[in-house]
């Protein structure tokens, strides 16, 4: 903002204030208090203000996910073709995210954005090529008919 766009801003602004309580499923209710220029109680509703603001917060935290968690807040291509590519491509991966989200969410039985974005981005992603993979379970070779367990088993292991 300029200062002279400053200059010209009113001295005083009146606002209204509308305590909102939340009660998310499971959890302690929380007031939220929200300050608005819509003065109209009648017009409105402190209700309809509270639960259109709860969907604004949901998406500033939809662009909070494109922007930081995915990395888009600084594009790296610099003509308009290749921004819009990458930009498609940012958009592409949020969405298969966000399906998985949403496939866990029904299996968990909870609403979508309940699932954290992150974990959801994690569980696509696959091992890092610098770390090293992990131990895992050898299962024991068996000869036909027989319950030995072959010389490649590991040790202390107990046949099944």
């Amino acid at each position: 903002m300029t200062a002279e766009q400053f200059a010209s801003l009113p001295e005083e602004l009146v606002v209204r204030e509308i305590k909102h309580r939340i009660r998310p499923a499971g959890c302690r209710v929380h007031e939220v208090t929200l300050v608005t220029s819509l003065l109209d109680a009648e017009r409105y509703p402190a209700d309809e203000v509270a639960r259109l603001y709860q969907i604004r917060w949901q998406a500033e935290v939809d662009l909070r996910d494109l922007k930081i968690t995915l990395g888009m807040d600084v594009l790296e291509r610099h003509t308009v073709e290749t921004v819009l590519k990458e930009m498609h491509v940012f958009v592409l991966v949020y969405n298969l995210v966000r399906l998985v989200a949403v496939q866990a969410a029904q299996r968990q039985r909870v609403r979508p954005h309940r699932i954290s974005f992150i974990d959801a981005m994690r569980w696509l992603q696959p091992p890092k090529p610098s770390s090293n993979l992990p131990d895992l379970i050898v299962n024991p070779t068996r000869r036909a008919g027989s319950s030995r367990v072959a010389s490649n088993a590991a040790p202390n292991s107990t046949p099944a």
